[in-house]
């Protein structure tokens, strides 16, 4: 895992944005990870990513096929002041945190198992803190 985050890393250092232009797609890993990494995405209206992205402020969804308003969206970027870029990298990485990282999945899983009759999710809980603390 180390290795792979390390290549991510070199991967998307340089990317200021990541453009998804699939016809079908359900929820790329690759739009997770690059918000992870504070990279806002722009993609075509697909799958799952208009609940993930927020218009102009964690990314941009186009309708799809429209490569012109994807074109325009792009340079909007470019010209964007500092600070609004940075507020929106900020953006991308808060929606990745608050709703698909460990400390967002990892107690609603629990609870679902708890609706299962499962009884040492307490357990299981303790065990997730202690792997996986910042």
């Amino acid at each position: 895992l180390d290795d792979d985050c390390h290549v991510f890393s070199i991967c998307f250092k340089p990317a200021h944005r990541v453009c998804i232009t699939p016809i079908y797609e359900g929820l790329p890993l690759v739009a997770l990870e690059a918000m992870a990494k504070g990279i806002p995405v722009c993609s075509f209206a697909v799958g799952e990513l208009p609940s993930l992205i927020e218009e102009g402020k964690n990314g941009w969804i186009i309708p799809n096929g429209n490569l012109e308003l994807m074109a325009q969206k792009i340079r909007q970027w470019w010209q964007m002041p500092e600070q609004d870029k940075h507020q929106m990298r900020a953006a991308a990485i808060a929606t990745i945190h608050n709703h698909y990282s460990d400390h967002a999945v990892v107690p609603l899983i629990l609870d679902h198992y708890k609706s299962l009759g499962c009884t040492n999710t307490a357990k299981m809980a303790e065990r997730t803190k202690t792997t996986n603390t910042p």
